[in-house]
């Protein structure tokens, strides 16, 4: 955050003096400001941290997008689940994003009363709908919970467990190619199907509200939903509605290359939804 508002390049102390790295006119050691203001890897300490961010940058930073990442151990908390000392990893891709454009660089937890009024705060003093830039911890649906009561809604940007979520949008979001047009066709045929009594199958992926997922061309998990082999089939692919703005170069490839898939819009709602079929019968 003090990088973007103040046109820093973040360096490790190891990395100042290394061969290649050249020599700054200012330098801003933050290790004394956080000594100074008693900053810690506690949750205390983390709430002190927000709270002076609240009080000194929120001012000066971004509103038109609420950044939310992980900062990586200790203070990223505990990966849920593991055994031994795992921890959520840094987000590492995305932060030149969050830097050129000025955006928060929060993580707070809105299961904690204190951590989650102070990030309802940030929602208070940004303009609705706030697209928020990710979730803590993994914990999706309190993270949406909170702030779609603020009009805000998960742009799904970085992830707590994807350190290299969100790659190269300062130069995708910076190619602005003339955007390809979608053209829907609606089959009135099959819409009126869908009227009877007989059964109705949609085969669709849910996971396109994650901008990582339409960057790698789909969800490699467990249900392997990849781009290319599912061209030629009836099929709902959702797309997160930033990828226009975020990387147009991306929804162009999508549109130039599609055979038969239709696009769905998709939010990050409350959970992510695994259903792939849905059965409109009656009962």
């Amino acid at each position: 955050m003090i990088a973007g508002l103040e046109n820093r390049v973040m360096l490790a102390p190891e990395q100042v003096g290394l061969v290649g790295i050249p020599s700054f006119n200012s330098v801003k050691d933050l290790r004394s400001l956080v000594k100074s203001q008693g900053w810690n890897a506690t949750e205390g300490g983390k709430y002190k941290l927000y709270q002076w961010v609240y009080d000194n940058l929120w001012p000066r930073l971004e509103h038109r997008i609420i950044g939310v990442i992980s900062a990586g151990p200790p203070t990223s908390g505990k990966i849920a689940g593991s055994t031994g000392d795992y921890y959520y990893p840094l987000c590492l891709a995305s932060r030149d994003y969050y830097t050129a454009l000025r955006l928060s660089a929060l993580y707070l937890d809105p299961k904690d009363k204190r951590q989650g009024d102070l990030l309802a705060k940030f929602l208070e003093g940004a303009p609705a709908p706030t697209p928020v830039s990710g979730c803590y911890a993994n914990d999706e649906l309190p993270t949406t919970a909170l702030i779609s009561r603020y009009g805000g809604w998960n742009m799904a940007l970085s992830w707590p467990n994807g350190p290299l979520q969100g790659y190269n949008l300062t130069v995708l979001s910076g190619i602005r190619p003339a955007l390809k047009r979608y053209n829907p066709e609606i089959s009135q045929d099959r819409i009126l199907a869908t009227l009877g009594r007989k059964p109705v199958a949609t085969v669709w992926c849910t996971d396109g509200d994650n901008l990582d997922y339409q960057l790698d061309r789909g969800f490699q998990g467990g249900l392997q939903w990849i781009w290319e082999d599912l061209q030629g089939h009836r099929f709902g692919w959702t797309n997160n509605p930033t990828l226009v703005d975020l990387a147009p170069l991306v929804w162009n490839y999508y549109v130039d290359t599609r055979k038969e898939v239709r696009f769905v819009g998709g939010y990050s709602g409350a959970g992510r939804r695994r259903w792939i079929i849905w059965n409109s019968s009656p009962g």
